[in-house]
């Protein structure tokens, strides 16, 4: 699976009665000038602020921890490309973090827990 997230095609097509490296580029040229006129996409990936994650207008869940080891998840969240947003609970001792992320990622979430667990 990961393999398929990883890599991309792409399918240009042109009719031409012979296919030259001048043919080519031009297809590339307006094929990279249409993605620049896409624009970014506006929804911010990764780590980000719960205001940010909640205005992507899909379903929140969330996780309590209670580790201390946060930047290790972090490293593990960003691996498995999870958009998440972290919140810091400083009432409780420990310290608790609640981790929040889209209801669509949830098992790519079971997965970065189980790496971050080290099950």
């Amino acid at each position: 699976m990961q393999e398929e997230v990883t890599q991309k095609t792409i399918a240009l097509s042109v009719k031409t009665a012979r296919v030259t490296a001048d043919v080519l580029k031009n297809m590339l040229r307006k094929y990279l000038s249409g993605q620049k006129q896409k624009g970014k996409n506006p929804y911010k990936v990764g780590k980000q602020s719960y205001k940010e994650l909640k205005s992507q207008d899909s379903g929140l869940s969330n996780i309590e921890v209670t580790d201390g080891n946060i930047k290790f998840f972090e490293r593990v969240a960003k691996k498995y490309r999870l958009d998440f947003a972290l919140k810091k609970d400083s009432s409780t001792k420990p310290s608790t973090y609640y981790v929040f992320f889209k209801g669509q990622d949830t098992e790519m979430m079971n997965l970065a827990f189980k790496k971050y667990l080290g099950v």
